[in-house]
């Protein structure tokens, strides 16, 4: 009779999930049936839109009926595919950030940090492999990503250490809490690169908000008296003397001297070159030296006024629940605001059109490989692809993700 009660109530919990299920693969596989009483506009709109592409995909008038046909299909599968990727990241983006507030309010030193590492892991060993296929992976050797591995040996290394954690405190709502209005982050829920970004610079501010005001009774010390009372001068040049000043003459002697001849000749970016490209910087920096190390121990110097700068008002937040859980706010609506104009300023113009150049890259290369013509091109030639004049620019597409 027991084993019948446990069975019947593991087959109740297991149906009790069939409707989140059910919601979720209606919402993926696109059932209109499930949609047609609450959006059946909707429905007929995404109709009219399906029929407009793939009339536009099989519009070549020089393919003979059998290759428009098979040309159409092709570049309706990969349109489909291509938004379902984005539709995918959007979800999931939406689902991050409500759980990931959720956790934060719920259990901000119990669960808090074990997603924290998840993402942590996962998403900049992501970031290491999509930037090491573009020569962008000397940013790594940035202080942001050094502040989320402190954040990782504090958490699962020495949690008892207070003193760790007021020198990542400085840092997380310092610098790199800054950093989202500096490198204008934006949460664009779609982008895994933007998301990325945003975790960088925002959890570990999320993480110190936690455990700093509601650690009570968890295994992490977060100051190193009983009192929370740490000078405030000692905290700052903690943080200053004992990481970021180590991490800066490394970095220097590292990427600018040791690896400069190897990141000059191979291309990589480095966040020197990036910000140097246009804009202030590009004006400042020559001007000061035509010595290419005197412009990066220039570069280095401001880099180390900013930080100073930032990590005082830090000294501000540790006081004071209310300021830092306001700052917390702020820098999230930042990050929100940036997304916006994202959104509104650029996507909404540009989405379609990368979408489409996307496609006829895929389609072209796909019929080159099967020897027949693809769709704005004549006979399938050496250069009428990725290499033509009036090919899509590909770096552009990247950028618009």
């Amino acid at each position: 009779c027991l084993i019948t009660i446990m069975t019947l109530s593991y087959a109740a919990t297991v149906v009790a999930f069939l409707p989140g299920i059910g919601v979720i693969w209606a919402v993926i596989a696109g059932a209109k049936f499930v949609a047609v009483y609450s959006q059946q506009q909707c429905v007929q709109a995404r109709a009219l839109f399906e029929a407009d592409s793939n009339a536009d995909s099989s519009g070549d008038e020089s393919l003979d009926p059998a290759s428009r046909a098979a040309a159409a299909k092709l570049m309706s599968k990969v349109r489909n595919k291509q938004i379902f990727k984005h539709q995918l990241f959007f979800s999931n983006g939406i689902m991050n950030v409500g759980f990931t507030s959720w956790l934060i309010g719920h259990s901000p030193a119990q669960w808090f940090p074990v997603w924290y590492t998840l993402k942590c892991v996962g998403l900049i060993s992501y970031r290491w492999y999509a930037y090491r296929q573009k020569g962008h992976h000397y940013f790594l050797y940035d202080l942001c990503y050094w502040v989320n591995l402190l954040c990782l040996v504090y958490l699962w290394v020495v949690p008892e250490s207070g003193w760790t954690f007021e020198v990542l405190f400085q840092l997380a709502n310092g610098p790199l809490a800054w950093s989202v209005l500096a490198f204008n982050n934006s949460l664009v829920l779609h982008s895994l690169d933007h998301m990325t970004s945003c975790f960088i610079h925002i959890s570990p501010l999320l993480l110190t908000y936690g455990l700093r005001w509601h650690s009570a009774g968890s295994k992490y010390i977060t100051c190193q008296t009983t009192q929370c009372d740490t000078p405030a001068l000692e905290r700052l040049a903690a943080a200053q003397v004992y990481f970021y000043l180590p991490w800066l003459a490394l970095y220097y002697l590292w990427v600018f001297v040791f690896l400069d001849h190897r990141v000059t000749k191979r291309r990589y970016t480095t966040l020197f070159s990036w910000v140097t490209e246009k804009g202030l910087w590009a004006q400042v920096v020559p001007s000061v030296s035509s010595n290419p190390y005197m412009q990066k121990a220039f570069y280095s110097f401001t880099h180390y006024f900013c930080t100073l700068v930032v990590s005082c008002f830090a000294l501000i937040l540790w006081q004071s629940h209310a300021a830092h859980m306001f700052f917390v706010a702020c820098i999230c609506f930042g990050a929100a605001w940036n997304a916006g104009s994202y959104y509104f300023r650029y996507f909404a113009k540009q989405f379609v059109q990368n979408l489409d150049r996307t496609v006829e890259e895929k389609v072209q290369a796909a019929l080159m490989k099967n020897g027949a013509r693809a769709p704005g091109c004549g006979p399938v030639r050496r250069g009428c692809g990725k290499g033509d004049a009036g090919a899509p620019d590909r770096s552009q597409s990247e950028k618009s993700d």
